[in-house]
């Protein structure tokens, strides 16, 4: 190599070797980039200082700027305030969301929270009506209410039709982890003169016997009292009562006809005059 080549190299970026195989003369070697030559396929670096990045953003194609923003948790990334899902995504088991307010009559979302205050399943309702007259010098017995008409007594026959009910469970499903349950509610009434006895009102199921006793009469035979049911109880009620009474909740029966039925226990007073209203309610809780 001589001086004069050193000194004239032909143009920047140049490095003077050779690439040619073999022996021979100095070549002119081109170059890209800057700082030091590395001339290997493959260089082991020895401890390379990198420098400190100046710009504050990086860009994609076209001039979109990256921007760094930071996140939390794991999965894929959802860039979007409002995103809109497609296919179908899975929410992990156990989910928390926001409960809507009450009374919210959108699309959205309604957590478990939002549908238990909104369906009343603790409020009773009234699945049978019944009521009935009792007057003076009806013995003591079992009675069937009906729907405003003297009440009658189990296993007599009737000219009036009794106020029944089917129950069929599957008809009162659990609703929410709670089983339905019963409740019977009752007013009673009283003239003038006090009648004499106690009154209970309870649940009954109701049988028919092979004959109706007569010619326009149905004849209907009260059996045991539902367990639970007999819980509205009037103890000798004064004269000019207005009287209200309640059984606490019992268990759904069996399925099969029923009535509410009242049991008194003594003959009612001369001149004496009842009017009772009672009301089967049910309630999940």
């Amino acid at each position: 190599m001589t001086y004069a080549k050193i000194q004239n190299v032909s143009a920047t970026n140049k490095v003077l070797g050779r690439v040619t195989a073999g022996a021979g003369v100095i070549e002119e070697i081109s170059t890209t980039g800057s700082g030091n030559v590395v001339r290997a396929t493959t260089p082991t670096l020895i401890t390379p200082v990198l420098g400190a990045a100046t710009g504050t953003s990086l860009a994609l194609g076209g001039g979109t700027a990256l921007t760094t923003t930071n996140q939390t948790g794991t999965g894929s990334l959802v860039l979007a305030a409002s995103p809109t899902l497609t296919g179908t995504p899975t929410l992990p088991s156990g989910t928390i969301a926001t409960t809507q307010t009450a009374g919210n009559n959108t699309t959205a979302i309604a957590t478990t929270a939002f549908v238990t205050a909104a369906v009343p399943n603790a409020s009773y309702r009234t699945i049978l009506q019944a009521s009935g007259s009792l007057t003076a010098a009806k013995v003591a017995g079992t009675y069937a209410l009906g729907q405003g008409d003297p009440i009658a007594i189990s296993g007599t026959g009737t000219l009036y039709p009794i106020a029944t009910i089917y129950i069929a469970a599957a008809d009162y499903p659990t609703v929410n982890g709670a089983a339905a349950k019963l409740r019977i509610r009752v007013q009673l009434y009283t003239n003038d003169v006090a009648p004499t006895g106690n009154f209970t009102f309870g649940l009954y199921p109701i049988t028919r016997p092979g004959t109706s006793g007569g010619a326009g009469l149905d004849i209907y035979t009260l059996g045991t009292v539902v367990s639970g049911s007999n819980g509205a109880t009037f103890t000798t009620p004064a004269a000019d009562g207005l009287l209200n009474a309640v059984s606490s909740d019992f268990s759904l029966t069996s399925d099969g006809h029923y009535v509410i039925g009242v049991l008194t226990t003594a003959t009612v007073a001369t001149s004496s005059h009842l009017h009772m209203t009672a009301s089967l309610q049910l309630r999940n809780n």
